[in-house]
């Protein structure tokens, strides 16, 4: 292999694949990264076991080739080459790196033992807006949990069906679903979860490379899914096991209907938050008439209540304790002057929506109390 390749071009790829790669895989080769030449091009490919990436970039090809090399150690050493040609070739299974003065040889390792992207049969492809996959991220996605050992809630539910997607994440403590009002252009049904740093990664990479849609497709053996745009392709593994009865948590009907200022919500939770932390992160709301009063206790601290005007549909006196970074993380991911609240008792599960989208639900768990 010898190739020449802008510096830029390459630190570039190298960042992406980065993201990719398995630092803290079992599989020792897995912390390196597969260089293959194409035409005028090049393709670094990096994997995790669950997710695959190959990427190209531009590159004028002396000799073809491939080469497995330390990811960590490459993309450090370019991003601190100047801008300009560098030339990599190999000698054995080492790569050499030419930048003016420069010189660098980086140990590799044998081609033949590293994972190369599964050349898998994905059929029925359907596009997805970068707008869409915004949305999964902003609305979706943060509710489902951030323990990866708990794989299925760890992820993102999406069916594909009767004309519409929809998209559902949970922890077991909130949950938030959402309709893609976007139409279908593929009329296939199937159902499936992905893990929701998958798609938090998919909506950062669009957005860096300016693209306005990808082509999502599901594996002939329904094991693996295939994402791909411009330059780019990521196969990632769906994830096995059963997804919680979300359908019966969501409340159908709501006895209380009580509309909130986003905003003077937000201010007063992050308040309440400062003495919340000190208790489990335990607030309470107290329901009455037409107020909302914010209260937060800490033996070691002290306590703070706030005050809150509300619009509610009927006479209300209910209190309602709840973990106070799901409500302040739940406000942080919508844009919307008014929050609605949708309430049938102290310990139901209690929904939260916005007028500008009705295709969206936000549902949390109240926190059961002594008192």
């Amino acid at each position: 292999m010898n190739v020449e390749i802008l510096q830029e071009n390459l630190q570039k790829t190298l960042s992406v694949a980065f993201r990719f790669a398995g630092k803290k895989a079992t599989l020792p080769i897995l912390n390196n990264i597969l260089i293959k030449t194409g035409e005028n091009s090049i393709s670094i490919e990096a994997s995790n076991i669950e997710n695959q990436i190959r990427i190209s970039t531009p590159a004028k090809v002396l000799a073809e080739g491939s080469a497995v090399i330390p990811i960590k150690t490459l993309s450090e050493y370019v991003k601190f080459l100047p801008a300009g040609k560098i030339q990599l070739s190999l000698k054995d299974f080492n790569l050499l790196v030419v930048s003016g003065d420069s010189k660098a040889t980086i140990n590799g390792l044998n081609p033949a033992d590293f994972p190369e992207l599964k050349e898998e049969v994905f059929e029925q492809k359907q596009e997805l807006s970068v707008d869409s996959i915004r949305d999964i991220v902003q609305q979706v996605s943060f509710s489902s949990s951030k323990e990866e050992a708990r794989p299925v809630l760890s992820s993102v539910l999406i069916k594909i069906g009767g004309g519409k997607i929809e998209v559902v994440s949970t922890d077991g403590y909130r949950l938030s679903r959402l309709f893609l009002a976007n139409p279908l252009k593929n009329k296939s049904s199937y159902t499936f979860l992905i893990r929701a740093k998958v798609v938090q990664e998919l909506y950062t990479l669009l957005s860096d490379a300016g693209e306005k849609s990808l082509f999502m497709s599901v594996s002939d053996d329904e094991r693996s899914i295939q994402f791909s745009f411009g330059k780019t392709t990521i196969i990632s593994r769906i994830i096995e096991g059963e997804y919680p009865k979300y359908q019966k948590i969501i409340p159908l009907t709501h006895e209380h209907s009580l509309d909130i200022d986003r905003q003077e919500f937000l201010e007063a939770l992050k308040t309440a938050s400062i003495f919340a932390r000190q208790s489990a992160y335990l607030v309470k709301c107290n329901f009455e008439g037409a107020q909302l009063s914010l209260s937060a206790t800490a033996s070691s601290v002290g306590s703070q209540t706030s005050n809150l005007d509300v619009k509610a549909n009927k006479e209300i006196t209910m209190q309602i304790a709840f973990n106070v970074m799901y409500l302040l993380e739940f406000l942080s991911h919508v844009d919307s002057k008014t929050i609605t609240l949708g309430i049938n008792g102290p310990l139901q599960p209690v929904t939260f929506s916005v007028p500008e989208n009705e295709d969206f639900t936000h549902v949390i768990m109240p926190v059961r109390t002594q008192s």
